[in-house]
């Protein structure tokens, strides 16, 4: 299955931007790459360090999922980047991104935040 994986934070900045200039209609936000999840779950595993050679490509069609599914969900960004004059992120830029706010602690912050807001209960694990 091809997926067009893109950071949340990006998506945000994306929305954002289409807010401030007003954008309206239908724009498909997605990463910058078409890549099989295979081949974005090496890419995980590289960018963290991990044994990229415990992932093995398995089709969808052996996940014995009752209902049918698409093999290419790649979508295409061009309109929303030619009208935000912004290129769309690639898969290896994003889990850098990741990568880096991770380490900087900010899912735990975030976490903090929403329990101290009462988003979050307190010993839940979400």
């Amino acid at each position: 299955v091809l997926v067009s994986p893109l950071l949340a934070n990006d998506l945000g900045d994306f929305l954002l931007r289409m807010l401030e200039i007003g954008l309206n209609g239908l724009y498909h936000v997605a990463g910058g790459d078409c890549l099989s999840k295979y081949d974005f779950g090496v890419l995980i595993a590289k960018t963290f360090g991990l044994d990229a050679g415990l992932i093995h490509p398995v089709g969808v069609d052996a996940g014995g999922l009752r209902a049918p599914r698409g093999r290419r969900l790649c979508l295409d960004g061009l309109k929303i980047q030619d009208e935000l004059g912004v290129p769309l992120p690639r898969a290896r830029e994003g889990l850098a991104r990741f990568k880096a706010l991770r380490l900087e602690r900010r899912p735990a912050d975030l976490k903090r935040m929403a329990r101290t807001s009462g988003i979050v209960r307190e010993g839940a694990d979400g």
